[in-house]
């Protein structure tokens, strides 16, 4: 009878656990989902040419789009750029295209020929 016994409380142990599991993956696929929704549009704008750019001075531009940023709810997260041909692609979260640009515009005056909203992709 003890062995019959065990079995049930075994069953009933990986029952739960099964269940807990269910529950943790529907719980973050439900927190998944709401953040997606929450979170700001990512946009990338691209400079085509600043005249003259170098390390310093986009590295400079930059801490100033930093230091502008909060006052229109925006993240500039990264950047990249080619000294050669003076292109500049900046990778920025914001509310949408108008508080982006209005960071550049207050910080440095340097605005992008195009702004586009983009997705991470993984």
């Amino acid at each position: 009878m003890s062995n019959f016994h065990d079995n049930d409380e075994k069953n009933e142990l990986c029952l739960s656990t099964i269940c807990v599991y269910i529950l943790s993956v529907t719980i973050n696929n439900i927190i998944h989902s709401i953040m997606e929704e929450v979170t700001m549009p990512l946009f990338l704008d691209i400079h085509k040419h600043v005249p003259g750019l170098t390390t310093e001075a986009v590295k400079g531009a930059h801490a100033v789009d930093l230091e502008t940023q909060g006052k229109h709810d925006v993240q500039y997260l990264e950047y990249w750029y080619d000294e050669g041909s003076g292109k500049v692609f900046c990778l920025v979260q914001a509310p949408n295209k108008e508080a982006a640009i209005a960071v550049h515009r207050e910080g440095h005056g340097l605005l992008a020929d195009e702004i586009f909203e983009v997705k991470h992709g993984k």
